[in-house]
């Protein structure tokens, strides 16, 4: 059993936009899986997944992918002498993450009684971070310190995802549970804005300044701040993958070469 149908199965479940109730019996209809070497095939999957999932499903706590909740985040400066900023982020909102090009997708040979392993590749053009924060620490010759509505547009952002999954049985049906879910990202180009801010006690032209100083330096915040930005959404990631994956029995939708 080729690993990838796995990925295939799950993205023409979803497709069809039909939703079980958990704990009844139910049947998912099935739609043809892509083979191995249909490349282009394989990567419309993965685009119709993040797609149909994109509002979330409410009925089935399954939350938004668009936006998505990070929760809070916490940046803290690694003391390089030319950004050490200590950055706070409350309810941190990533837009655009289901707006996405399937590069490539890769998975490991198996059957589904053994564990599994999928890496996709996709590209975003436009993923935008909303959220309130506290900034602490300098940049440059600027000492910081205020409130500020942060706003990170990355673009052109590539992503690889790589998550293992691990089958398991419950009452007549065959499932698979996410282990870990892992993202990396490189971001070519990124832009950052602060609004309704207090910094340097609300003196505009000052808060202007620091802003075009940290987009002329704007690897460097890279640098600092996404990790954590990839941390988080893997956490989130997981979560809710393991809530989608809950719905979809797999015993019954796997058909041998």
């Amino acid at each position: 059993m080729n690993s990838l149908k796995l990925c295939y199965f799950l993205v023409a479940a979803a497709s069809c936009g039909i939703v079980p109730s958990l704990g009844t019996a139910f049947e998912w209809p099935f739609l043809k899986a892509c083979t191995p070497k249909d490349e282009m095939c394989q990567r419309k999957r993965v685009v119709e997944f993040f797609q149909t999932y994109s509002n979330g499903i409410p009925e089935l706590d399954i939350p938004s992918l668009n936006p998505m909740y990070l929760g809070n985040i916490n940046v803290k400066g690694q003391g390089n002498e030319n950004l050490n900023l200590n950055i706070n982020m409350r309810d941190v909102l990533l837009y655009n993450y289901t707006n996405i090009e399937c590069l490539d997708v890769k998975g490991v040979t198996g059957d589904m009684t053994k564990p599994a392993h999928l890496t996709f590749k996709v590209r975003n053009p436009h993923l935008i971070v909303h959220t309130r924060c506290h900034l602490n620490g300098k940049l440059l010759i600027f000492n910081v310190e205020g409130e500020a509505d942060l706003e990170v547009h990355m673009m052109n952002t590539t992503t690889v995802i790589d998550v293992d999954l691990e089958p398991y049985s419950e009452g007549d049906h065959s499932y698979f549970k996410a282990t870990s879910f892992c993202a990396k990202q490189q971001t070519p180009s990124m832009k950052i804005f602060f609004k309704n801010s207090t910094l340097f006690n609300g003196d505009q032209m000052f808060a202007d300044v620091f802003t075009d100083t940290i987009n002329e330096n704007w690897m460097l915040m890279r640098d600092e701040i996404q990790p954590y930005f990839e941390k988080a959404n893997a956490k989130v990631s997981l979560v809710i993958l393991n809530k989608i994956l809950i719905t979809i029995p797999s015993d019954q939708y796997f058909k041998d070469e």
